[in-house]
């Protein structure tokens, strides 16, 4: 999504009575939706929270998030096919358990077919468990602050930091296979996962902390059937945080993209929605209400074990590392933005990509105060944006979509800044500037 402005070109004399503009195009935000999330549903409707620069010159971005209501069908109607899930390798639970899963589920199943209930997962090894065990503490890395004095901005911090681990379907890193669920640790190591290890990391990090959480699965747009959300019962209310993008909704806000809740999951027991309504901002949260919450046992299992490994190392990236990645990350997108060009060979200004790497590195970024010396020379259109670091393909797609390399001025100048910021193990944050400089006549 974009603005657009129409910018007056140079007159030509040898043209009476013409005016020659062109249409200059700027990104105000984007929202990504899978393809999986409208072939498995058929259809989505429904309010989308749009990503926004974190700066675009010429534009002010409001602290409240924005939405966009987005309508996507087939037609005509695809009906999505009926996978068979893999069967698993046994169980580590007990068959009177086993059995008394497969009881709750289908009773829950038999109120309300469409939503999610789960109560046994599949865990890398093949073997069935109960969710439960994957809830317990883990200590986070130490730039998680302490909530004594503000636990909402520990949730925060620790839901922004979560947000910035790459993410891959387990179709896609385990093929072959349906679900899988991976512990904190292994996670970790393998520095990707799907919604319901992001959920689980945040969920970890909070009740080390003795926060009160819990996970909560359903569907949500943009991520689709697979959503996992951390319920989190702070001082000041309910909250429901996204840990696909560290957004944080009351739970009586209309606008939370989770549109059904199927299961919560607590360390000690499970329970399944059968209220009327599915959406968080319509539903009770009591969840002893058996009205509302069919629980899987009658009262907690204090003496679930849980398989998370309470203590875990948290290395850094070292700074040669960082370096040297940057400099491939910058040299791929100038490369790929000199192909994308139509209109001739960009010319790329090296004070100003200076200037850009000291405002990505300045924590206060006061891009304006900053850029008064160059533009007494230059018209400057600069776009900057974070996003976590998974592969420089997405580094690239997140320059091309600022469209600066789409302008028809005359002797554009540009500028590109790349800052990279290690954020807890081999998590890596990418802070990307992209500048358009045209000189002023």
């Amino acid at each position: 999504m974009g603005g657009k402005i129409v910018n007056s070109l140079d007159k030509d004399d040898r043209l009476v009575n013409t005016v020659h503009e062109q249409l200059v195009r700027r990104l105000i935000g984007w929202v990504e939706i899978p393809y999986s999330t409208v072939y498995s549903k058929g259809k989505v409707d429904g309010w989308l929270r749009i990503q926004r620069p974190v700066f675009y010159s010429g534009y002010s971005m409001p602290d409240r998030p924005s939405y966009v209501k987005v309508l996507i069908a087939f037609d005509p109607p695809m009906v999505p096919p009926r996978i068979t899930p893999p069967r698993r390798l046994g169980s580590i639970e007990s068959d009177k358990i086993v059995s008394q899963c497969e009881t709750w589920s289908k009773a829950c199943t038999a109120i309300f077919e469409s939503r999610r209930y789960t109560a046994l997962v599949t865990d890398i090894n093949g073997k069935a468990m109960l969710a439960c065990r994957f809830l317990g503490p883990v200590n986070p890395p130490h730039s998680v602050p302490h909530p004594s004095t503000n636990p909402r901005q520990t949730v925060e911090t620790a839901a922004r930091l979560v947000s910035m681990v790459p993410f891959i379907t387990d179709p896609v890193l385990f093929p072959g296979s349906t679900d899988l669920w991976t512990t904190v640790e292994k996670f970790l190591s393998l520095g990707c996962g799907d919604e319901e290890e992001h959920a689980l990391l945040l969920c970890c990090w909070l009740l080390s902390y003795g926060i009160s959480c819990c996970l909560v699965l359903g569907f949500s747009l943009p991520e689709g059937a697979r959503a996992a959300y951390a319920l989190v019962n702070l001082p000041d209310g309910i909250v429901l945080v996204n840990p696909c993008d560290g957004s944080i909704y009351a739970s009586t806000d209309a606008m939370c993209p989770l549109t059904s809740v199927g299961t919560i999951i607590t360390p000690s027991n499970v329970y399944g929605n059968v209220q009327n309504n599915a959406h968080p901002s319509q539903l009770q949260f009591d969840l002893y209400r058996s009205g509302d919450w069919k629980p899987l046992f009658d009262k907690e299992m204090d003496d679930v074990e849980s398989i998370q490994t309470p203590s875990i190392p948290y290395s850094q990236v070292s700074e040669d590392a960082l370096i040297e990645l940057r400099s491939s990350i910058e040299r791929e997108i100038k490369l790929r933005f000199d192909e994308a060009r139509q209109f001739g060979i960009p010319q790329w200004n090296l004070m100003a990509s200076r200037l850009l790497r000291e405002i990505l590195q300045d924590e206060q970024r006061s891009v304006d105060d900053r850029l008064l010396r160059l533009r007494e020379s230059y018209a400057v259109t600069i776009c900057t944006i974070t996003i976590p670091y998974r592969d420089i393909k997405d580094c690239v797609a997140a320059v091309l979509r600022c469209g600066l390399h789409t302008t028809t001025s005359a002797s554009p100048q540009f500028a590109l800044a790349v800052h990279l910021q290690s954020v807890f193990g081999h998590v890596i944050s990418c802070s990307i500037a992209i500048a358009l400089l045209t000189l002023k006549r």
